[in-house]
């Protein structure tokens, strides 16, 4: 596995250390705590770049969602609307077309540019402390969801069902629904002047209900970068990629911004994550498999 820095190191000592059996960690009481102990060990975080969130959903063939912009840095590339790419289809930008100037001036010229590649290995930590290294599969910017595949782990198991969290499948959302969201706010205040330590423990657990969707349940209010759900459960930064699970332990969204004029929260809507799955079939096989039995 990687060689991971001081401060990467010291986030895995803190996962390990965690007891998650103990009540006091969870910051919930019933009916939360049989919630939580269906779902937590299916939650990750990003190793790689300190804070981010994520779950597997498909624990036997190490699948892991989250938000694309999560695992994309560079917010400028696929303005051309193709927007379900994986390593193997990204769009080839490696030249760029100068405006055609008029009047007999010179035509269309091409003119190299230096393109900025989506980081294509992640590294992140199960609840259980396990660390594992992942490769971006697929992701779409305007439902902004990403899909990541575990290719290394760092025990020597050869064969291992990943503990997952299931995706509410049919049905719909009853207005203020109980949730909870499991996610990692970041260790260094994103908000402060001053540098400065968060103290929040790993794998933090917030309550809140299902406010509502936008007018678009499954991209949400894209000019304004706010997903179509609604909730009310605390986030802060490094939040972006976490599931916002109903108390029969299911996936409904993931969290992904927040409305800074009236502090709702916003995520990726179950409609979203359907939508992708209409897309992308064969990375949800192991879901339609227990859907047909």
């Amino acid at each position: 596995m990687k060689k991971y820095s001081a401060v990467q190191q010291q986030i895995i000592k803190n996962v390990q250390k965690l007891n998650h059996l103990d009540r006091k960690n969870w910051q919930v009481d019933n009916p939360y705590y049989e919630c939580v102990q269906k779902s937590i060990y299916g939650c990750l975080h990003f190793i790689s770049d300190e804070f981010g969130s994520a779950f597997c959903y498909d624990g036997k063939n190490g699948y892991i969602m989250t938000c694309a912009h999560c695992v994309i840095e560079n917010e400028d590339e696929d303005k051309d609307d193709n927007i379900n790419h994986s390593f193997e289809d990204q769009p080839n930008q490696n030249s760029v077309v100068s405006p055609q100037k008029k009047r007999g001036r010179p035509k269309k010229i091409q003119e190299p540019q230096q393109q900025t590649k989506p980081k294509q290995i992640f590294h992140l930590i199960f609840a259980n402390g396990e660390d594992v290294e992942c490769k971006l599969v697929k992701y779409n910017k305007k439902l902004d969801i990403a899909i990541l595949k575990i290719i290394k782990r760092g025990t020597d198991i050869s064969e291992k069902i990943y503990p997952q969290i299931e995706i509410f499948q049919e049905g719909e959302l009853k207005k203020f629904e109980e949730l909870i969201c499991i996610g990692q706010p970041a260790y260094h205040d994103m908000e402060s002047v001053r540098s400065q330590k968060t103290n929040y423990p790993p794998f933090y657990i917030s309550k809140g209900y299902f406010e509502g969707y936008t007018l678009d349940p499954i991209y949400g209010v894209q000019e304004k970068g706010l997903g179509p759900l609604k909730h009310s459960c605390w986030t802060y930064w490094g939040h972006s990629g976490s599931p916002i699970i109903n108390l029969q332990g299911k996936v409904i969204g993931i969290h992904n911004s927040w409305n800074e004029i009236n502090g709702m929260r916003h995520g990726v809507s179950i409609h979203a994550i359907r939508e992708f799955q209409k897309l992308h079939p064969h990375l949800f096989s192991f879901q339609n498999d227990k859907k047909d039995l």
